[in-house]
Formats: structure tokens, sequence, C-alpha cells
């Protein structure tokens, strides 16, 4: 895989995570 590949799969990776973390947020700070 070339480097801007893995960029790119990265950034996927962390706009995961980061929506992951998002909705936890929200719920926690819902109770």
């Amino acid at each position: 895989m070339d480097a801007n590949g893995e960029a790119v799969q990265m950034h996927t990776r962390m706009g995961q995570i980061q929506q992951v973390v998002l909705a936890k947020a929200l719920r926690w700070a819902k109770t």
C-alpha cells in the first residue's frame, strides 16, 4: 500500500473513533 492510501485509511479510522467518542460523550452528558 502506498503512503497516501495509508494516510486515508488512518484518517478514516480517526473519524470513526471520533464519532464513537462523541456518541459516548453525548450519552454521558444526557444522564
